[in-house]
């Protein structure tokens, strides 16, 4: 069958035409035969997102930015559509994040996945958000440090200001003398330190000795650890025996007898009784004194003089010897 001329001009048309499509596609970079999802991401600023830009997750390019389009429905929002390869599952909640792909500007959507189980269908909107440019971030990162530099020179210009006000001619002379005195003060400490090193040095042998004192001290209460448990078991025992011995009633009794004593001696002085009037009476006193001083004439008397107040013989009296003689003369026995 032969063809036309008009036939063979119109297929000729024909494929011009769909290799033109096919051309313009794949310079947006759409691909020409492979099945995407669509998804749509909501943005306030594009911030310089544009067509055909790449959407990558963990930095390996997934799809591209299909469409920018505005909604003026909704304070002119950036809708932009996603084509996205099919075998990527997105998970609920994941965010598309435009971000800086390299340092000349060129910005890209980062998929940032979420802890969802369930996942986004063709056609869903995702949650956009926009990363900070480097002129922001180095504006936020300089703009504290910016703050302290301020400050700091605030604080630089008070310092110098108080500095002039310290280093006056009135006020040298005093920061002179506190330095001389603080010399002297160094000098003296480093002067009884050497003292002190040399009190130590000559004190070595007796700290020696007394260490060794304390050692041997140390070692004998190690020694007689037992004995020492032992006698606190002792004086334990001995603090129970006399709790429960009946002190309190004792001491109760004690006290009651010195109050029996004191009030009868108060009673004594105040004459009352025998004893009070014995004590309190000077009449008796004297009296007393004077038997006293007589019985002890008395009894000298009687040691100078005991023939004035005895009057005692073994044998008799020699009258009665006489008279016994006499009566044997006269009866001439």
């Amino acid at each position: 069958m032969k063809l036309s001329n008009e036939t063979k001009v119109g297929i000729l048309s024909a494929l011009a035409i769909l290799i033109l499509i096919l051309g313009f596609k794949f310079l947006k970079g759409e691909a020409l035969f492979e099945n995407k999802f669509n998804y749509y991401v909501e943005y306030k600023n594009i911030n310089g997102l544009t067509t055909a830009s790449q959407v990558v997750l963990n930095g390996l390019p997934i799809g591209r930015v299909k469409t920018l389009s505005l909604n003026s429905s909704k304070n002119n929002i950036i809708v932009a559509k996603l084509s996205i390869n099919k075998d990527i599952s997105i998970p609920i909640n994941s965010e598309a994040k435009i971000v800086s792909a390299d340092l000349l500007g060129t910005k890209q959507i980062a998929i940032i996945y979420s802890k969802s189980a369930e996942f986004n269908k063709n056609g869903d909107t995702l949650i956009g958000s926009i990363e900070q440019n480097l002129q922001q971030q180095v504006s936020e990162t300089i703009l504290p440090v910016q703050q302290k530099a301020n400050q700091l020179l605030g604080s630089m210009d008070t310092m110098v200001q108080v500095i002039g006000l310290i280093f006056n001619e009135s006020n040298r002379k005093h920061i002179d003398s506190s330095l001389y005195s603080f010399y002297n003060a160094l000098e003296t400490m480093s002067n009884t330190a050497e003292q002190i090193d040399t009190v130590v040095a000559n004190e070595a042998k007796r700290l020696g000795h007394i260490f060794s004192n304390v050692e041997s001290i140390t070692n004998n209460l190690s020694e007689n650890n037992e004995h020492i448990a032992s006698l606190m078991k002792n004086l334990s025992h001995i603090s129970d025996s006399l709790k429960k011995a009946e002190i309190t009633k004792t001491i109760n009794n004690a006290k009651h007898a010195l109050n029996d004593f004191s009030f009868l001696v108060e009673k004594v002085n105040e004459g009352e009784g025998s004893m009070g009037m014995l004590i309190n009476d000077k009449a008796l006193y004297h009296n007393l004194q004077r038997s006293s001083s007589s019985l002890d004439s008395l009894l000298k008397d009687l040691k100078e003089n005991p023939g004035r107040y005895l009057h005692f013989s073994v044998f008799g009296s020699g009258k009665k010897k006489k008279k016994k003689k006499g009566n044997k003369n006269k009866w001439g026995n």
